[in-house]
């Protein structure tokens, strides 16, 4: 069990960047007066490793908030951006949905646990968590991306039909990790700690880790190269394997998911 790092954010940001954090946390003190429990960073910031363009990962939790004051939270990050030139990533739970989180020990709230600096509040407590839900909302969320796919598909837009097959891949991945509260940072992370667990191991059949890397590399094109064409040929394959790569999990988490 791992609590959060107390500190300054000062440490691990730049001086713009703790002065934007600093704004919103008096920002949203002022504005949700009683509300605010918690503001913690957590993600490659405060970990040390972010690239200059990195966004800053912002965890708050509010007590009891309406959709009002969740709104607030965007509208002040929007401000920031604007005014400041400062992206702020703020994930916005209310206080009750935050423990049901942490009891489930998803990644997020294990990340939280593990790298998270106290902007102000209380640190987050992970326990052992319950990985077979969390495995089994994960692939939920894949054969979710597989229907969005399949619709997008059949409408003629292959780009994200694409894009939603690889989030497929990689949602039913994190679930297969999730069931070891095994816990990746990244994308990057998720595809090589399954390769490590899964593939290497002998429990996943190897060509999945071709199928997965192609993907990757179609995903990336698709989000991003906007003059980058996509045909039906290639929007169905990435479909097709991603509707086997999820069943592949499924099956292989059959055990732990009837617990």
């Amino acid at each position: 069990m791992t609590e959060i790092k107390a500190g300054a954010p000062i440490e691990v940001l730049k001086p713009e960047e703790a002065q934007a954090v600093e704004e919103f946390k008096e920002r949203l003190l002022a504005a949700l007066p009683g509300q605010v429990r918690d503001i913690i960073l957590f993600g490659s910031k405060a970990r040390g490793d972010g690239h200059p363009e990195s966004d800053i990962d912002l965890l708050v939790v509010l007590e009891n908030p309406t959709k009002e004051q969740t709104d607030t939270v965007c509208d002040i990050t929007f401000d920031i951006l604007l005014d400041r030139g400062v992206e702020l990533s703020a994930i916005t739970y209310s206080r009750e949905e935050a423990m049901r989180k942490r009891e489930l020990g998803t990644p997020l709230m294990r990340n939280v646990a593990e790298e998270g600096i106290i902007i102000m509040g209380e640190a987050i407590v992970v326990g052992e968590g319950k990985p077979q839900e969390v495995a089994r909302g994960f692939l939920d969320s894949a054969r979710e991306r597989l229907r969005s796919a399949a619709l997008l598909l059949n409408s003629g837009l292959y780009r994200d039909s694409v894009s939603r097959a690889y989030y497929a891949f990689l949602d039913a991945a994190d679930g297969a990790l999730a069931s070891r509260r095994i816990t990746p940072k990244s994308h990057a992370g998720t595809i090589s700690l399954f390769g490590l667990h899964f593939i290497k191991a002998g429990l996943v059949d190897g060509k999945y880790s071709t199928w997965f890397k192609k993907i990757y590399k179609a995903r990336l094109d698709a989000d991003y190269k906007r003059d980058r064409v996509f045909t039906e040929e290639e929007a169905r394959e990435a479909l097709e394997q991603a509707t086997g790569f999820v069943e592949t999990v499924e099956k292989l988490l059959l055990p732990l998911l009837e617990e």
